[in-house]
């Protein structure tokens, strides 16, 4: 499996897991856009990185993303929205994509900010037809907060999947990894 900066992948095999296609989990830490790292590295796009990898594994089987993405996406749509009816250009061409058909319940968040990372991000879950859990799935439909710092708090941390996988996560879980922790909280969906 391919590894860059941001992400770590993992193939689980269909003839292992009796699923209908492999599924690749993408491991994620996007530094943050205000990080040195980052400014040290802005040739780079890391989310053009991914999407790339998204693609290219999503041509495989199914994508779920799970990790830090250091982007706050508030209710952006996370789909395109296909218009199902108009009087003076009727849809003949355009297909809708399997999220808009199958997914998308609005998507709740506490965090009401957006960030270019955001923005990034719900361009990445439109290109790939992938779409965000977190405020969605029982166990989190609030779309509850995943980071606490001394200057307030958002959720960066997501579970992110394909259309065909959505419908069997049953719920998603976000886990404090310790009562002191003030950054980071697990997510996590249970499939």
């Amino acid at each position: 499996m391919e590894e860059n900066e941001y992400t770590i992948w993992l193939k689980l095999s269909c003839q292992y897991f009796d699923t209908e296609k492999d599924i690749f989990i993408g491991a994620i830490y996007m530094p943050p856009e205000s990080s040195s790292y980052y400014r040290n590295n802005e040739s780079v796009d890391p989310f053009l990185v991914l999407e790339s990898a998204v693609m290219k594994y999503g041509d495989l089987g199914e994508i779920l993303l799970m990790g830090d993405f250091n982007a706050r996406t508030a209710t952006l749509k996370d789909y395109i929205e296909i218009e199902t009816h108009n009087d003076h250009f009727p849809l003949q061409s355009k297909t809708p994509s399997a999220l808009s058909r199958q997914c998308c319940l609005e998507r709740n968040n506490l965090d009401t900010k957006v960030n270019s990372f955001g923005r990034k991000l719900i361009t990445l879950c439109k290109n790939a037809d992938i779409a965000i859990m977190n405020g969605r799935i029982i166990g989190d439909l609030s779309g509850a907060y995943t980071c606490f710092q001394y200057n307030g708090k958002s959720l960066v941390d997501y579970a992110i999947a394909g259309a065909s996988l959505i419908p069997l996560c049953q719920s998603l879980i976000i886990l404090s990894l310790n009562l002191l922790s003030t950054l980071t909280i697990l997510v996590y969906p249970q499939c």
